[in-house]
C-alpha cells in the first residue's frame, strides 16, 4: 500500500516536471 503510493507520488512529480519543461 505505502509502495504503491510512492509510485503515484512519484508520477504526479514526473507529469508536473515534463509540464513545467515543456
Amino acid at each position: 500500500m505505502l509502495g504503491l503510493k510512492r509510485v503515484h507520488h512519484i508520477a504526479i512529480i514526473a507529469t508536473d516536471y515534463a509540464r513545467s519543461k515543456a
